[in-house]
């Protein structure tokens, strides 16, 4: 009785969780190509590069910048 309830709330905390971390991971992902796209400078390391490698490997996937930023967070 309360085992079941128990569990169901632990899993949802979980999968908040979870989903909290991906969105995070995915703002600090796409950051360098959204800030080079309006023109303005990311925060610490080579701008150019972090940008560079981010679209190389978007270019080795599937997903487009497009696709990502629709789902990011801010």
């Amino acid at each position: 009785m309360l085992e079941p309830r128990v569990r169901d709330l632990v899993s949802d905390g979980v999968a908040d969780a979870t989903l909290r971390d991906a969105e995070t991971e995915l703002s600090r992902v796409i950051q360098p190509i959204k800030f080079e796209r309006e023109g303005r400078n990311a925060q610490g390391g080579s701008k150019t590069a972090d940008a560079d490698l981010v679209r190389a490997e978007l270019n080795d996937s599937d997903v487009s910048f497009e696709e990502l930023y629709v789902f990011s967070p801010s």
